[in-house]
């Protein structure tokens, strides 16, 4: 068995393996030959392989794919005993205790009869969409990613990201942000997506299948906001050498929960200051000065990545002393993007 092609299938699968299963399946690889599978009860994702395994069992995926990846030979031997795996290379062999029964991975449906198109730009849509949602369960919907058939919106309630997204839907559905993440994972090879019941699918090459279990709940009209921010009459725009500092704080926030890589924009006279935190071991604070200088001083919160995409496009940022947001918007190809942020006084 080819090892590499086998460690590539199961890293491919590992995002949807559960670290803290409900069911000891989702903490598993389930092998039928050459299909592979795992799920962690939102996400679930299926991999066929070229090779077949010769193998039908479930297996703890941890250990299992740890040996593999540290494993130097490019072919390995897998040979069943009864419950038993021995897993040969040229000079180590290993055995685990793995179970045939597979009830729950084996009953997911992964049948797309067919598929459609992936539009253009959609996959980093999302997951631009998704870096401004929340990052709290008790939020609900706002943990998610509305598509509505003609946008992609992200919200926490604090700031707005908006991306054309048009899809022939039936009707709005909200995407978990851990399944925008995998897709954005394979965002070269994914080339086509469809919806059934309550799942979303996306399709990764010839090879792999992506899915997760739709947010229920009705997504909050984030429409009156943006009708609020045409009011927005002040213009600034930011330096370009903001965008250096950002790829710093980027890195400086890379290891940290998603939750927590915001930097802090802060304009207050002719200066732009930007903040960063783990609130433990470091803090970083970079400036730049701005062409114009702002009336009165104000701050937003951002993720780093956003603003990046964002000053890539546009360095405007429409701003009114008083008002409580502010506004980034730019023409692309296919529509308009717009960001959204509540500012507070600084």
């Amino acid at each position: 068995m080819n090892r590499k092609n086998l460690v590539t299938a199961l890293e491919t699968l590992y995002p949807s393996v559960s670290s803290k299963p409900i069911l000891d399946e989702m903490g598993d690889f389930r092998i039928a030959d050459g299909l592979l599978r795992t799920s962690d009860g939102l996400t679930q994702t299926q991999v066929k392989l070229a090779e077949p395994t010769g193998i039908h069992l479930r297996i703890k995926a941890d250990k299992f794919l740890r040996l593999l990846r540290g494993l130097p030979d490019d072919a390995v031997t897998l040979i069943v005993e009864g419950n038993d795996l021995t897993v040969k290379g040229a000079k180590a062999t290993a055995k685990y205790v793995t179970s045939p029964a597979a009830e729950y991975l084996d009953g997911l449906d992964f049948d797309i009869p067919s598929w459609n198109p992936l539009p253009k730009g959609l996959v980093k849509s999302m997951k631009l969409c998704a870096d401004s949602a929340s990052k709290e369960a008790s939020r609900g919907v706002l943990c998610g990613v509305l598509l509505s058939g003609e946008w992609a919106i992200g919200s926490d309630g604090y700031r707005i990201s908006r991306f054309p997204a048009k899809l022939p839907l039936d009707k709005p559905i909200i995407l978990t942000s851990d399944l925008i993440r995998q897709v954005f994972n394979h965002s070269a090879s994914v080339d086509g997506w469809a919806v059934k019941g309550d799942v979303m699918y996306f399709k990764i090459g010839e090879s792999a299948i992506v899915a997760g279990k739709l947010i229920t709940g009705d997504y909050p009209d984030v429409a009156p906001f943006f009708a609020e921010a045409e009011k927005l009459a002040g213009t600034v725009v930011l330096p370009e050498s903001l965008k250096a500092g950002l790829k710093r704080h980027l890195e400086q926030l890379g290891e940290l929960p998603t939750a927590s890589q915001d930097v802090v924009v802060k304009l207050d006279g002719d200066e732009a200051t930007t903040t960063s935190t783990d609130k433990t071991t470091y803090s970083l604070t970079e400036t730049a000065k701005l062409d114009k200088a702002v009336e009165k001083p104000l701050s937003f919160k951002v993720h780093p990545a956003v603003l990046l995409e964002i000053l890539d496009r546009t360095r405007a940022m429409r701003y009114e002393p008083g008002l409580e947001f502010v506004l980034f918007e730019n023409k692309m190809d296919d529509g308009a993007f717009q960001y959204l942020a509540c500012v507070e006084s600084a």
